[in-house]
């Protein structure tokens, strides 16, 4: 863009764009910025018109950003936030009025643990808020800087920069089997363990992990007879079977109250995980996001 055309810019619309960047939306955008959709959708023309870019196109989840809109969009969020907390300040909301809707990216396993809880906590503090949680994929942490969720549950790698990560809770490993495998009333060695089939929880696609490496070092290797990629589909598949499946405890501990299936200790020396919860930096100072991390924090601790 011309230095020129730059200093003709009504910086009004680049509140236009972040608006349905965020919520990728225009419709939603004009409610968040109480004005018109037919003066949202003009002032987005002008934008368009002003950048020589569409900015969005329209898709099946709504407004997706060009991308030339991906690279601005960050930055145009980041500054207006920056301005208007230096202008007026920016006080923490009352998390009982606030109405929007908490993206969340997490698999069945942070799902099925965290979710009853935070809805729960949320349903208490913030009756207002929806919550809808997404796949997690291949590509969570472009989701959450490109503003498609808020937060992420899982397991993460920690110190990447642009990203925040809190532990909620720490896991261990144990093992599920049928209440009529040979091992289930009796204790069990790492040599019965490796003689036995193994069920995956394999949520990419991809067999193998700590365990089999853990087990490489002592030169042994287990046959994964199966993979799924739910960890609350894997304990329905261990009846009638001869299946071993490691898995955190809390997702086994769920499945005995449901299942024929009994609990056994890990005989392998390995440590456990830590279920955490990951942000981008676009929303590490926003006062809504923090107040919903720090419930989501809170009825992590209940489990």
């Amino acid at each position: 863009m011309h230095v020129m055309q730059f200093s003709a810019l009504d910086l009004n619309l680049l509140r236009v764009f972040a608006a349905v960047y965020e919520h990728r939306s225009v419709e939603e955008a004009a409610r968040h910025l109480a004005l018109s959709p037919s003066a949202t959708s003009h002032a987005l023309r002008r934008l368009r018109t002003a950048l020589d870019d569409p900015l969005f196109t329209r898709g099946g989840e709504g407004m997706t950003p060009t991308p030339f809109g991906l690279r601005i969009g960050a930055a145009v969020r980041a500054h207006l936030h920056a301005l208007q907390t230096t202008l007026v300040g920016e006080a923490a909301p009352a998390l009982e009025t606030l109405a929007l809707t908490w993206r969340i990216l997490g698999n069945d396993y942070a799902e099925a643990l965290v979710l009853p809880a935070l809805s729960r906590e949320l349903a208490r503090v913030a009756p207002k808020v929806d919550v809808h949680v997404l796949p997690e994929g291949s590509s969570g942490r472009d989701r959450l800087r490109d503003g498609q969720a808020d937060i992420g549950l899982g397991v993460f790698d920690q110190d990447v920069p642009g990203y925040h990560h809190q532990v909620l809770f720490e896991e261990r490993f144990v093992c599920l089997v049928a209440q009529g495998h040979p091992c289930a009333a009796r204790r069990w060695t790492l040599k019965d363990y490796v003689s036995y089939p193994h069920l995956l929880v394999a949520p990419r696609g991809k067999p193998g992990g700590v365990i089999d490496q853990a087990l490489a070092a002592l030169q042994l290797k287990r046959r994964i007879a199966r993979t799924v990629s739910a960890f609350l589909t894997a304990p329905y598949l261990l009846e009638g079977s001869n299946y071993v499946l490691t898995i955190g405890e809390r997702v086994a501990r769920l499945a005995c109250g449901r299942l024929p299936v009994v609990v056994k200790p890990l005989p392998l020396a390995l440590p456990g995980f830590c279920l955490a919860m990951l942000w981008h930096d676009r929303t590490h100072g926003d006062p809504a996001a923090r107040a919903l991390r720090t419930a989501a924090a809170c009825a992590a601790r209940s489990l």
